[in-house]
């Protein structure tokens, strides 16, 4: 089905306003197409809570248990997380700031509802309290707020500032200020910067603390006031954990073991019987833990564990990898959730309820995607109201290490689907190759769906392997498609594919050319010059065969072809000519050094290399107007094609439905969601397939870092 993509790109002319000629650059090819250890993860020695309820399910079967099940609001931001936040069960804190039309930013805490779209109300200007950094920010159960602040207003004997003292504060969920209680800078030595960590116990106790060899503990009372410090007989304090009985605990997961110990205790140290990847307040449930595929209640003292979920049963789908997007914010939770490859950022329990934040959008380009949080709010209900789904089998043509994985969004929409569907659960299955994946399917064997993008389509298509998908489609749906999307999945009157998503693939030239863009053109101009990076005769062939492989000289009609004709000895002749060109020579390369030691080669930008060419991929408007300078578009100059030049698609997904597969129905339904408005407007790593989700990427032009785009899109949060 490759082979019947294609782009056509008609006479081009040349915008002055850059944001205008990417739009119509790309309108026009579409409309012209056809907290934690540091260690793997044993599996626990411990009896989970799962098996001790089937065992009491076997003595009282008629009693019906409780299943967590998930609610999820995904919260897509105007900007990267850049300084504190938290959150609770209704609300998300973070700090931020508005760019000033004269210049510099005013500081604000804002806060938005978890249930509701990124409109962040002011909650404090931080202005206001003098020359301020936060240091903590923290939520409670009752959903008031508390901040630790550093109060830099002091002045050294060389005049330059240093910290004045340090005060903490209670806020409604009102934002009124209900108390505030300065401290000296002696009060915490060395550390009061450092206490940027911290919990809230459920009757409204403070500890703040500071990880390390050295880490120390504060301790507040539920008015503020400073009631004693606590130094753990730990190798480090990697974090602190609120358990039972308002109990705190510091442990330790950087050596053997992971250890806790009652912070104010008598200094026992406690083994955890587990190694847990991140560590949360659990208050009554006990300490909560993660071993990266399930939480636990732990209870240190008695050493007791129970598994309370699996983070990928049926009703809760929250992924384990992801590839996260690092920052610097002194957050020992974060920074071990980045190591992890861990996407649970943050966990808040309380009144039978547990809020998890997730941070699980692949950061390919960061300069190019808005940042989404996904809130997964968890609690547990009746069986009997959540049978078992049907489970929906998606094949995908390599193995697990080598497949969807972190490193793409095919694990991601699964994911998506399965937390919205009551009746299926789709499942990756992982065969070992595209080979073996087609093998199964001329034996109408292998699974419900099929991820093709690595399979031989168009020599399966007309074998019966992949089902019709045109009666399924209804009319709105399918006219709500691109019309090149449409042609695209579509060979001899069938639908046979689905694609979710495209990137354009093209080709960008030095210069912008003057000429049609034909295999003619491209071979004379080959005649004298470099073309590639790498090049040879037979690249030189394959560019002239066209993005639909040879079809220039077949006539399906008629059952003939020309590869006997004088056009086509021509074009052998030509391209045999090319010299070629192995990347090997490294004259006009950039050395990459390290020290005073080259370590390798980079090729130089396209206008300062030898070469005239380039594959480019053009995956979203807002990767574009980040990086492009304003006669970019203009060098798109796309493939050479028998009628001028030809644009490709380029799916990092594309499926298609096994023609043998007992579960067409819930097939089908995963595929109409990938296809649905809930769906297409959340991609933002390629083009997105519906015409009006499409029209409104085109219309989100978005660059966090231009500076007449900060002045025109952010205005105070309060407003």
């Amino acid at each position: 089905m490759h082979d019947k993509m294609k782009l056509f790109m008609g006479e081009r002319t040349i915008l002055k306003m850059f944001k205008t000629v990417i739009c119509l650059l790309v309108t026009a090819v579409l409309l012209s197409i056809s907290a934690c250890g540091f260690r793997d993860t044993p599996e626990p020695v411990l009896e989970s809570g799962e098996n001790q309820r089937e065992n009491a399910a076997e003595s009282q079967e008629e009693e019906s248990l409780p299943v967590p099940v998930a609610d999820f609001h995904y919260m897509t931001l105007d900007h990267f997380l850049e300084g504190a936040y938290t959150f609770n069960h209704d609300w998300f804190y973070f700090e931020g700031q508005e760019r000033k039309e004269e210049g510099g930013y005013s500081r604000y805490l804002y806060r938005n509802r978890l249930s509701e779209a990124f409109r962040p109300e002011e909650f404090l200007r931080i202005d206001s309290l003098g020359d301020v950094e936060l240091c903590a920010l923290l939520t409670e159960q009752e959903g008031k707020c508390i901040t630790f602040w550093a109060d830099w207003s002091g002045e050294s004997e060389t005049g330059e500032r240093e910290v004045a003292g340090y005060f903490l504060e209670k806020y409604s969920p009102e934002g009124e200020r209900l108390w505030r209680v300065e401290y000296t800078p002696e009060t915490f030595g060395d550390k009061g910067q450092r206490l940027n960590q911290g919990t809230v116990t459920a009757d409204g106790h403070i500890c703040l603390y500071d990880h390390g060899t050295d880490g120390t503990a504060f301790f507040f009372g539920e008015d503020g006031n400073l009631e004693g410090s606590c130094t753990p007989a730990l190798d480090r304090l990697d974090g602190i954990a609120v358990g039972r009985e308002n109990r705190i605990y510091g442990y330790c997961a950087a050596g053997k073991d992971t250890t806790f110990t009652l912070l104010g205790g008598n200094g026992e140290i406690y083994t955890c019987p587990m190694a847990p990847k991140q560590v949360f307040d659990g208050y009554e449930d006990g300490v909560y833990l993660s071993d990266g595929k399930s939480l636990w209640s732990y209870e240190p003292e008695s050493g007791e564990s129970e598994k309370l979920l699996d983070w990928k049963s049926e009703y809760v789908q929250i992924g384990t990898n992801v590839n996260r997007r690092v920052t610097n914010t002194g957050d020992m939770r974060s920074d071990i959730a980045n190591i992890q490859n861990s996407p649970i950022d943050g966990l808040f329990c309380g009144g039978g309820r547990i809020t998890v934040l997730c941070l699980e959008q692949e950061f390919f380009d960061n300069s190019s995607q808005r940042q989404v949080l996904t809130f997964a709010g968890i609690t547990f209900e009746d069986s009997g109201q959540y049978p078992g789904k049907t489970k929906i089998t998606l094949g995908y043509p390599a193995s697990a290490d080598e497949g969807a994985g972190s490193s793409g969004h095919l694990e991601y929409l699964v994911r998506r689907y399965n937390r919205q569907s009551l009746k299926y659960s789709v499942e990756i299955v992982y065969d070992e190759s595209s080979v073996a994946m087609t093998a199964k399917l001329l034996q109408k064997k292998g699974a419900d769906l099929l991820e093709v993008s690595l399979l031989p389509i168009a020599s399966l298509a007309p074998k019966g392997v992949f089902e019709d998908l045109s009666p399924y489609y209804d009319t709105a749906l399918w006219e709500g498609l691109l019309e090149s999307v449409r042609k695209a999945c579509t060979a001899e009157g069938k639908s046979f594919l689905v694609i979710p998503s495209f990137s354009i693939k093209t080709l960008r030239g030095k210069e912008k050319l003057t000429q049609e863009w034909t295999p003619w053109a491209f071979l004379e101009m080959g005649r004298e010059n470099r073309m590639f990076e790498i090049q040879s005769p037979w690249e030189a062939f394959r560019y002239c065969m066209g993005i639909r492989k040879a079809e220039h000289f077949i006539d399906e009609e008629k059952k003939e072809c020309s590869f006997d004709g004088e056009e086509f000895r021509r074009i052998l002749e030509e391209c045999a000519a090319w010299d070629s060109y192995d990347g090997t020579d490294r004259s006009g390369y950039i050395p990459v050094t390290i020290g005073e030691e080259v370590v390798g080669y980079r090729p130089p930008e396209l206008e300062d290399a030898e070469w005239q060419f380039a594959e480019q991929y053009i995956s979203s408007i807002k990767g574009c107007i980040n990086q492009m300078h304003a006669d970019y578009a203009g060098k798109m100059v796309g493939y050479p094609g028998w009628d001028g030049a030809e644009y490709a698609f380029a799916p990092e997904n594309l499926f298609a439905m096994n023609s043998a597969s007992p579960n067409k129905e819930g097939a089908w339904d995963f595929l109409r969601f990938l296809l649905s408005k809930e769906m297409q407007d959340c991609i933002d790593w390629e083009f997105p397939v519906r015409a009006d989700s499409f029209a409104g990427c085109l219309e989100d032009v978005y660059d966090p870092y231009d500076e007449e785009w900060l002045l025109a899109n952010s205005p105070s949060y309060g407003r």
